[in-house]
């Protein structure tokens, strides 16, 4: 895994994101020494099984007749994943 420094990552993102696009390798990014991010590859199928899991989990609400994870937790669990 690479790790570049915050001042060089500002200065090449453009290319840090075609390396992480084209290479499929992760970069992380320091602060004076302190790993504080990281970019990483966009991995659709882990958004596919997301996708699968919440239409099992509303399967399984209408086989037992309970809501298992309703919609405000739903959002907020996308919510949490986007930071």
């Amino acid at each position: 895994m690479k790790e570049i420094s915050i001042f060089d990552a500002k200065t090449h993102f453009s290319s840090l994101i075609n390396q992480v696009y084209q290479h499929r390798e992760s970069i992380t990014i320091t602060r004076r020494g302190v790993r504080i991010a990281q970019i990483v590859p966009f991995d659709e199928k882990h958004v596919q099984n997301v996708m699968v899991l919440f239409h099992e989990l509303d399967a399984l609400s209408d086989e037992i007749g309970k809501v298992v994870l309703g919609t405000k937790k739903r959002k907020k669990m996308k919510e949490e994943g986007r930071r």
